[in-house]
């Protein structure tokens, strides 16, 4: 099967390929795989609900579904499944094993289970997804293509294509006017967020674009009220971008104030005030940045801020994900 925006193709006789463009920048249709509030608005092939959805993001962690529609002859139907999470690269990769199941999360026997790796790759904003999904055998393969997986896999990403333009694109948001809001969802708690963001031997990981910068050259935290950071990144050209602050609120693991100053510009201070919401195991982070002048504000954005911001909140997204995984994997 194939037409302008999506294809299948089977490789060898285990093998299931396939592929989707969505008018959506990619960071959206991530958050649509990996968000039970969104995958219940579009799971499932047309008319079908999802009464039940918990998920819990992290390599070994599980995603317990249930999806429930009406059959031809009018009874009701409900499929429940259970996926296990092996690999969790955001925005990029989500690798799991897929399984049918019960409601209490007891994995069929008689049904096909299934290894799939889904990538998301960023195409002028917009973004190609391709599954590829593995079967034990050639015979496992062909029961889910009679059970109707192709015109199931179509009609769910339909739904997908209708809901994605309903989802708020909010990293970014403007306030009055000097205020900047941000606001991000990480997968990892409050804690390895907050250390993530204040201990150097991480901040050097993940801190500045890298598409733009090539290092931290300079990393120096002195967290205390009253104390002082400074971080330094070297350009792909060579030059140095130099940023430093002071710490004025510290309360671990939910809110951190400091300032910020862009070097070049030291008569421009920033105030960022962060606050680390806890979602169960997730962060929902809310930086509220107020600056001196809607000039000096509106200068922020016009620099390409969003652009490095979402590239940057990205790799410490990877970061904290595999932090958490390390802390919840035994003998680690």
């Amino acid at each position: 099967m194939t037409n302008k925006r999506q294809t299948m193709a089977i490789h060898g006789d285990r093998e299931l390929v396939m592929t989707r463009r969505f008018a959506a920048p990619r960071h959206l249709v991530w958050q649509a795989y990996t968000d039970c509030a969104h995958l219940s608005q579009w799971w499932g092939p047309t008319g079908w609900t999802v009464p039940h959805c918990e998920l819990d993001l992290r390599p070994g962690g599980k995603w317990h579904y249930c999806m429930k529609g009406e059959m031809p002859d009018g009874s009701v139907m409900e499929s429940w499944g259970l996926a296990v999470y092996r690999e969790i690269v955001p925005p990029e990769r989500l690798v799991y094993v897929d399984a049918f199941s019960d409601s209490d999360g007891t994995i069929s026997a008689d049904l096909p289970q299934m290894l799939i790796t889904v990538t998301f790759e960023e195409i002028d904003g917009q973004t190609l997804l391709t599954t590829v999904t593995m079967f034990d055998s050639a015979e496992a393969l062909q029961t889910v293509i009679d059970m109707g997986m192709e015109q199931g896999i179509t009609q769910t990403w339909d739904r997908l294509d209708a809901h994605l333009p309903t989802m708020r694109d909010d990293l970014v948001r403007l306030e009055g006017d000097e205020t900047i809001v941000i606001t991000r969802v990480f997968n990892a708690p409050p804690q390895v967020v907050f250390d993530a963001m204040t201990q150097p031997q991480h901040v050097r990981i993940w801190y500045g674009p890298r598409s733009r910068s090539t290092q931290v050259t300079i990393c120096e935290i002195d967290l205390r009220v009253g104390g002082h950071w400074r971080f330094v990144i070297q350009t792909q050209s060579g030059d140095e971008v130099d940023f430093y602050g002071e710490y004025l609120t510290i309360d671990r693991p939910r809110h951190l104030v400091f300032t910020e100053i862009f070097a070049p510009f030291p008569e421009t201070v920033s105030t960022i005030d962060t606050v680390y919401h806890d979602l169960s195991g997730r962060t929902r982070l809310v930086a509220t940045c107020t600056y001196p002048s809607q000039a000096a504000r509106d200068g922020v954005i016009a620099s390409g801020m969003e652009g490095g911001l979402r590239e940057t909140y990205d790799q410490l997204d990877v970061l904290v994900t595999r932090l958490t995984a390390a802390a919840t994997t035994p003998n680690s």
